[in-house]
């Protein structure tokens, strides 16, 4: 069972590079049967990318995907139920998976700046990146940009944050 949910979910996850923060969603998740609607109030969603029903959509899709891998079983809502997703296999299985999956990318990715965080007293990438949130912005019309925080970034950590950021302007306004 554990090779083919792993060979399942490495085939939607190479595949679909579309349905990634969906993964990082299941990875937080702990329960066997998630609605859309929690599954989409989830903090690493992206929500400034697409409309609510456009992502509602695509939320559907993603579970209609893993219910054809035979992960588990997607129920579409009727009679004031919700549509959810219910796991027929374990979802400490499933979020084992999805770590190696994404340790692999990053290892595969690594610049030799990024390596050096792999030497004795430092912190790995993988670890870095654990518990992290990928926050989308327009900036102005022409310019997006992305970054990623802690999920427990605290008010200390986002002034310091906020105050390294007033220095960056060159022109002085």
């Amino acid at each position: 069972m554990a090779e083919k949910t792993g060979n399942a979910l490495q085939h939607l996850y190479e595949n679909r590079p579309d349905f990634n923060e969906f993964f990082r969603v299941l990875c937080l998740s702990n329960r066997s049967a998630i609605t859309v609607d929690s599954f989409l109030k989830a903090p690493e969603i992206d929500k400034a990318t697409y409309s609510n029903q456009e992502l509602a959509k695509k939320a559907r899709e993603f579970f209609r995907e893993l219910d054809g891998a035979r992960l588990g079983k997607f129920i579409i809502g009727r009679r004031g139920s919700k549509s959810r997703f219910v796991w027929t296999v374990s979802l400490g299985e499933v979020n084992k998976v999805i770590e190696e999956l994404k340790k692999r990318e990053r290892s595969e990715t690594l610049t030799p700046a990024q390596s050096d965080l792999q030497k004795p007293g430092r912190i790995s990438p993988e670890r870095a990146s654990a518990r992290m949130v990928t926050h989308k912005y327009i900036l102005r019309h022409d310019c997006a940009i992305a970054i990623d925080l802690p999920i427990d970034l605290n008010t200390n950590e986002a002034e310091r944050l906020s105050a390294f950021i007033k220095t960056l302007p060159i022109d002085g306004s």
